[in-house]
């Protein structure tokens, strides 16, 4: 309840911890710029706990959390690394106790003509754009089950539905992004996690 006993519509710093009762803590990737960095300033604006993963937080951070200091973290990832996925997910739960949801925004295109895009080009957008994603709710997925409740939100693009020229390994990607979100949907859906 906030002041006079009322519930608080928007929960902002001003608003009493017991009366934020939708607060949440949630995860994003890809948060240093554009709709990562969006998504974080404006769901810590409603009052939740935001863990903003970038590769340079030095850098790109303090324009992601001006003003939210106390609700946005700019931390270090790199989605690629394995262990830094498997630190910032244990990090965040030893700091807050809980990962409500997690926002995999992390990614970048991949364009040309599919007979000029080298291997190593197609395997490096697969490990940021697939495995990324993959390790991320990997990671969660232990702790939204024991809560029995979360949601994932795997971002991908229209072009994992509907490709187009100079779109033909970035599509391919993003399909990919596309079925594992579907399988991961009915793999935990009973378990209270959404995806």
């Amino acid at each position: 309840m906030g002041p006079a006993g009322r519930v608080c519509a928007r929960p902002s710093l001003s608003c009493p911890a017991e009366a934020r009762v939708n607060e949440q803590v949630v995860l994003i990737t890809g948060a240093s710029r554009g709709f990562g960095a969006e998504a974080a300033r404006r769901i810590a604006a409603r009052g939740n706990h935001v863990v903003a993963t970038m590769r340079n937080p030095e850098r790109d951070g303090p324009a992601v959390v001006e003003g939210l200091e106390e609700r946005i973290s700019a931390v270090r990832l790199d989605v690629t690394d394995p262990e830094g996925v498997e630190r910032v997910v244990g990090e965040t739960l030893a700091r807050h106790g809980r990962i409500d949801v997690l926002i995999n925004n992390a990614g970048y295109g991949l364009y040309g003509p599919i007979e000029e895009v080298s291997e190593e080009q197609v395997w490096r957008q697969v490990d940021t754009n697939v495995l990324g994603q993959w390790r991320l709710a990997k990671a969660v997925l232990p702790s939204m089950r024991a809560q029995g409740a979360g949601k994932i939100v795997n971002v991908s693009s229209l072009a994992g539905r509907v490709p187009g020229a100079w779109l033909g390994m970035y599509a391919a990607v993003k399909h990919a992004v596309e079925g594992m979100s579907e399988a991961l949907r009915f793999e935990v859906g009973h378990t209270g996690v959404q995806v």
